[in-house]
């Protein structure tokens, strides 16, 4: 990829160029990918190798050739819905009807999956919670913990992670304690999905609409 780089002076020029290598150059030093953005789509990739091809203008225009390196050559979309313990807000939710099914005690809404296949997703719990379950269209996602309030478990299927954020920030694995009967690594399908649980606890949900190419606009 080619980058320009520009500044009204040789000197804004060269703080823009230091700029720009720094948060190349942390990612690498971090071993975390970076996200590189096309419109709403983005690749996890690293930035390295910058090799300058035009430098002009007295120093104020460079334009450098760097390579993109990454482990999962895809660009992913996400969509978030968020569900409350009182109310749910998002997309594509059932416009009436009562949300409470009183003869199972749980909170229904809906969610939908409009791409061209299943898809990977993130499921973020906020305490306080013990042992929650969500039903996404039937499926059960449960991870036997509790949860404190200021708490957090965070699933991701891509990953295929299960992690617990304290209330210090630390981070506790809790991989072993998910559902061994029914994955709660299941991809969400396409189309429309029943989303239900106990209004006990508040929750997102994050669908990953992942392709080879960022889609045309």
């Amino acid at each position: 990829m080619i980058i320009s780089i520009y500044g009204k002076t040789e000197e804004e020029a060269n703080e823009r160029k230091n700029k720009i290598f720094e948060v190349f150059e942390k990612d690498v030093l971090a071993v975390t990918p970076g996200k590189l953005y096309i419109g709403d789509y983005y690749l996890n990739c690293y930035i390295v190798e910058g090799t300058i091809s035009k430098y002009y203008q007295q120093g104020r225009y460079l334009a450098k050739e760097v390579k993109i390196v990454t482990d999962t050559p895809v660009w992913i979309k996400e969509t978030t819905y968020h569900f409350y313990v009182e109310y749910v807000t998002g997309e594509s939710f059932y416009p009436y009807g009562y949300p409470y099914d009183y003869s199972n005690g749980l909170f229904i809404r809906s969610i939908t999956n409009n791409h061209y296949t299943d898809i990977n997703f993130e499921l973020i719990i906020y305490g306080p919670a013990l042992n929650p379950t969500i039903f996404i269209k039937g499926h059960p996602y449960t991870v036997n913990t509790d949860l404190l309030a200021g708490e957090y478990l965070t699933i991701n299927s891509a990953l295929k992670t299960i992690i617990k954020t304290k209330i210090n920030g630390k981070k506790i694995n809790e991989f072993h304690r998910r559902s061994k009967e029914y994955s709660v690594f299941k991809l969400i399908e396409q189309g429309q999905n029943p989303v239900s649980w106990s209004k006990e606890f508040s929750f997102d949900l994050t669908l990953f609409y992942e392709r080879s190419e960022p889609a045309w606009i």
